[in-house]
């Protein structure tokens, strides 16, 4: 695992994985469970790429929390969560993004929709917002887009991308 790199990490975890099933009850099991979830997230993709590996150390970090709930590696495990999180609500910004350029906009509805539900703790909601008002305009709801924008306005003030909503609300007219 220290040694780094994605071959290492790979080793790494398939090794862990052994020690937990060799020793399951171990005094160490907390610590090769951090280390599992661990070799996964330093194996995590950028947004735009498959996030198999992702959610396979976001369920490792919560299998450690599940199973060792008192352990020293919680509070890391938590945050390490947190950012796994974050780089999969990315991973459904862009793909929605995607769909909104290529002609998907429902598609794009629902991938929006998803970020602002499961995600609340994702940094950039006005970006969603603001695309998720395009993808309904896109997708002819004007009355959805306009208490998407509207919601915009409300909720982020100073959001850049107030500057753009009346440039789409004349397109959708």
């Amino acid at each position: 695992f220290f040694e780094r790199g994605n071959t290492n990490f790979i080793q790494a975890e398939a090794k862990y994985r052994d020690f937990l099933n060799r020793f399951p009850t171990s005094a160490q099991a907390a610590y090769a469970q951090f280390q599992i979830a661990s070799s996964l997230a330093e194996r995590v993709e950028r947004p735009d790429r498959d996030q198999g590996t992702t959610r396979k150390a976001l369920a490792s970090y919560q299998d450690l929390l599940r199973l060792f709930p008192t352990s020293e590696y919680a509070a890391q495990a938590r945050e390490k969560i947190s950012s796994v999180r974050l780089n999969l609500a990315e991973h459904e910004f862009v793909v929605g993004r995607f769909y909104l350029r290529f002609g998907a906009p429902k598609a794009a509805v629902g991938r929006f929709e998803s970020i602002l539900k499961d995600y609340p703790e994702y940094l950039d909601k006005d970006k969603v917002i603001y695309h998720l008002g395009l993808a309904l305009s896109a997708n002819e709801e004007p009355d959805a887009a306009q208490k998407a924008f509207e919601r915009l306005r409300t909720e982020y003030p100073q959001s850049r991308y107030l500057e753009e909503v009346p440039k789409q609300r004349e397109v959708t007219r």
